[in-house]
């Protein structure tokens, strides 16, 4: 008989609140000039929305949970109150900053990515609990902001190559007594504005269609504005569309798409415009350090177990993931002092690391990068590792490089050799994920 594992995935998100009104904790500490005054800390109010994934596998003893991860989905409010030698400590507005001190605490290492991350596969060797960090390089989520141009009529916009001011004198003469101002445009443009640092824009000419890629952490606003503005010479340009859209309200609702429509029309011609916002939350990745062999291993999810991505019904467009742990038997001419590292993604450099300082032949680097895959097969794409020694006085010494093409095969602490004229020098040892979006 042959018996299939089966596993399943579930996620519980909760308004959750702990309230203590009395006295938690009592401790002394001891100051100068012999004195232990007592910090008494009561009163604690912690509330934010919980989230709680765990999950099942049939082959597991009962519960059969293999894995339990905790995290907040938005910054806490923390309070409580401290007291020193009986005086509160608000008074002096130490309270509050402590207060803050806990909240940034709980930002960095409990709030979405960032999680604790409970192993429960073998109770009877105990629980194993690992904090896993939020992660400013692996990214949660994807947007997509599709803006399209259509004419709305039978009067199809002809097309102007130049917005030069004698062209545009004359169609605002031609507006004002034809009424028709086809003839006229030529400089439309889609802006996507999401904070700071985060302006996007194109330029769609009389029609055409933009698909603006981002990843969800370059927002710094949720609220998103969309234009589609006439650029003039002569005059003031035109917002033929001005929109806002939040971002992480349609995450947190759950919507693929969202879709918005409108009609421009000046004379006797008009426009259609639509824009598509396309979210989707990529599947967790974490990787955790094994302690009995010092490995780095994936932390098991529906994602990681199933492996959809080995399969090329999932398409050729999505998010890869590389980390490039440390390296193993280095060997070179000279002693290995000053190692580092170049990554580059389709011929171009990504990432330099820093220099290894007095790390033998077994440095580690600890770097990743992610990319958003689009318009070519994946094997298309290579990345390309070389190690090198650093020198004070001459060139830096290439120890070795690899190269090799993406696959959709995931690859975990994965052993790469590296060479030099095809003679080996080492090893690097890496992690390579990719994860499909429908969208791209």
């Amino acid at each position: 008989a042959v018996v299939s594992t089966q596993s399943t995935g579930h996620t519980i998100d909760m308004d959750f609140a702990v309230k203590n009104p009395g006295l938690l904790m009592t401790a002394r500490v001891q100051l100068p000039l012999g004195i232990h005054p007592a910090v008494r800390v009561s009163d604690v109010d912690i509330s934010g929305i919980l989230r709680l994934e765990f999950l099942m596998r049939s082959d597991i003893t009962l519960p059969s949970i293999q894995n339990l991860k905790i995290t907040f989905l938005s910054r806490p409010s923390v309070y409580f109150n401290v007291e020193l030698i009986g005086m509160d400590l608000d008074t002096f507005g130490i309270g509050s900053m402590i207060h803050n001190i806990v909240e940034d605490a709980i930002q960095e290492n409990l709030v979405y990515p960032g999680m604790v991350y409970l192993d429960l596969a073998d109770l009877n060797a105990g629980v194993k609990t690992t904090m896993i960090k939020k992660d400013p390089l692996l990214h949660p989520a994807v947007v997509s902001v599709n803006v399209t141009l259509t004419p709305a009529n039978a009067t199809q916009p002809k097309t102007r190559q130049d917005a030069s001011w004698l062209r545009e004198a004359y169609c605002k003469l031609a507006t004002r007594w034809l009424g028709d101002i086809t003839s006229c445009v030529y400089s439309i443009e889609a802006w996507v504005d999401c904070g700071e640092d985060c302006t996007r824009k194109t330029v769609l000419g009389n029609e055409g269609s933009h698909q603006f890629d981002l990843f969800l952490d370059d927002f710094s606003s949720p609220d998103t504005r969309v234009r589609v503005i006439d650029r003039k010479t002569l005059s003031s340009d035109v917002n033929w569309l001005d929109m806002e859209h939040n971002v992480l309200d349609q995450i947190r609702r759950g919507a693929l798409k969202e879709t918005t429509h409108k009609t421009h029309a000046e004379g006797s011609s008009a426009w259609n415009i639509t824009v598509d916002f396309w979210t989707f939350l990529l599947p967790d990745i974490e990787l955790v350090s094994d302690n009995t062999t010092s490995s780095l291993l994936l932390v098991p999810s529906l994602f990681s177990q199933t492996n959809c991505t080995a399969s090329p019904e999932s398409g050729e467009h999505g998010v890869f993931s590389f980390f490039l742990h440390h390296a193993q038997n280095l060997t070179a001419e000279d002693d290995l002092d000053d190692i580092y590292a170049i990554i580059k993604f389709d011929g171009a450099t990504v990432i330099t690391t820093e220099t290894a300082a007095s790390s033998g032949d077994s440095p580690r680097f600890d770097v990743k990068f992610e990319k958003l895959l689009r318009g070519v097969e994946i094997t298309e794409h290579t990345v390309e590792i070389e190690i090198w020694d650093w020198d004070r006085w001459s060139g830096d010494d290439l120890i070795g490089a690899a190269k090799f093409s993406v696959s959709r095969s995931m690859k975990i602490n994965e052993a790469t050799p590296i060479y030099i004229d095809d003679s080996p020098h080492g090893a690097l040892f890496i992690s390579t994920v990719f994860r499909p979006v429908p969208f791209l």
